[in-house]
């Protein structure tokens, strides 16, 4: 049986910032290295659930809604400095990674930093991004809690239409 030759040139990294995402930007970086491969970093801002928007009434949350648009707009072209801030979080982030001992340096595409809700917006800017892999964290949520909330890593596993490396937290 012959197997598919494996090409990797574009990988999605998404990033909560935790520690468990910094481990799985340590796995991004090394198939980074051994496919030669970009990688594009993003972090996504949720947006405020059905519940939220119910409790504040219909006008407060056009208001609010309005404000927000222009506030992603400002921070998506770095113009306020909040997105400095996530930016600079983003890079201290890359360089903690980067500084340990055994690292191999890799180029990073693209940083992306978009709103909404995290699976939805991973599966979006793979297919945009023309992605071939998605490198992502896992916090292993089990039982009743990860039945009821299910976790990001799922849904967007079982959307996806490329292959994700799911890096649980030991």
């Amino acid at each position: 049986m012959d197997l598919p030759q494996i090409n990797i040139e574009t990988i999605l990294y998404p990033t909560d910032l935790s520690e468990n995402a910094r481990i799985a930007f340590s796995y991004a970086i090394s198939l980074s290295a051994k496919y030669n491969a970009k990688i594009k970093i993003l972090h996504v801002m949720q947006e405020p659930s059905d519940k939220a928007v119910k409790l504040i009434g219909d006008d407060q949350w056009m208001k609010f809604r309005k404000e927000r648009s222009e506030n992603a707009k400002s921070i998506l072209i770095g113009k306020r400095q909040e997105a400095a801030e996530i930016r600079e979080s983003l890079g201290k982030f890359v360089n903690k990674t980067m500084n340990q001992d055994g690292m191999v340096p890799f180029f990073a595409d693209e940083i992306l930093l978009e709103y909404g809700n995290p699976a939805e917006v991973i599966l979006r800017v793979s297919e945009e991004r023309k992605c071939d892999l998605i490198v992502m964290g896992s916090r292993g949520e089990s039982g009743l809690m990860g039945a009821m909330l299910g976790s990001t890593v799922s849904r967007v596993l079982k959307k996806s239409g490329i292959p994700i490396l799911a890096i649980r937290a030991k």
